[in-house]
């Protein structure tokens, strides 16, 4: 998602094993940001996994920007706000 002039923001859901959630296995949302239109990224940062893991944290949305720094994202158990 194009976010300002030269920033752009890419998100993602992982699965990971957890004994705990149902079939074994749940997902959290991963994201990186570009400062030079996609040209190099900085490192994927992790939203906290969901509790319990039964509950899939998944985007659901496209996410919104709020500022240059800041961005809304709408998931499947929880809207963020992050920055």
């Amino acid at each position: 998602v194009a976010c300002g002039s030269t920033h752009f923001m890419s998100v993602w859901n992982v699965w990971y094993p957890d004994a705990a959630a149902k079939g074994g296995k749940s997902r959290f949302v991963r994201y990186a940001v570009s400062g030079d239109d996609g040209k190099t990224w900085g490192d994927p940062v992790d939203l906290p996994k969901p509790t319990p893991a039964d509950t899939h944290s998944v985007v659901r949305h496209p996410l919104v920007e709020l500022s240059p720094t800041a961005w809304l994202l709408s998931l499947t158990d929880r809207t963020v706000v992050h920055d």
